[in-house]
């Protein structure tokens, strides 16, 4: 929904079901550290995203990511199903801001261990940045660790054709 938002301008009639999205998830966390807080965090950082407020999105970020961090220091579970860092990433990338999203998707990485998620995102932002040789490597490397799953992810088509076609011709050294 937010994403959804974001393309129709950010508007308040748009974001509707992600503000509802996080009053039910506010009502659920009542201030808490938990993952349902994390969750809201993440849902306000798209809904300010949507609407263009860069400085809220980040700080929203932060705290999720933090509060991430300190949950799983104390061996609590945190977002339920996906980092809040990657999901930091999504946005950065969505925004068109892609040091941001490449550096936090690297952060998850480290954090989280290599994911798909991560891994795209981390070259979908090389990529954007104009940095081929990084981008292949990024492409290259989830082509090597994801690269078998079943079927044909759109990710894994994407690497694909990046490297047969940019890497490639750009006669990038592999490794």
């Amino acid at each position: 929904d937010a994403r959804e938002a974001f393309d129709d301008g950010g508007t308040v009639a748009a974001l509707t079901p992600v503000h509802g999205a996080i009053e039910a998830l506010a009502t659920l966390s009542q201030g808490r550290r938990g993952s349902a807080e994390i969750a809201r965090l993440v849902l306000q950082a798209a809904a300010a995203a949507a609407q263009s407020e860069r400085d809220e999105m980040r700080l929203y970020l932060e705290t999720a990511i933090q509060m991430e961090l300190i949950q799983g220091a104390a061996g609590l579970p945190g977002a339920p199903l996906v980092s809040a860092t990657e999901i930091a990433g999504d946005l950065w990338l969505q925004v068109d801001r892609y040091e941001d999203a490449r550096q936090v998707y690297d952060d998850a990485a480290d954090r989280v261990g290599p994911s798909l998620r991560n891994m795209v995102g981390s070259a979908r932002a090389s990529s954007r940045l104009k940095d081929v040789l990084e981008a292949c490597r990024s492409y290259g490397t989830l082509l090597e660790t994801w690269g078998t799953r079943p079927g044909l992810p759109a990710e894994i088509a994407e690497a694909r054709t990046y490297v047969e076609h940019v890497c490639a011709s750009a006669d990038v050294p592999s490794g």
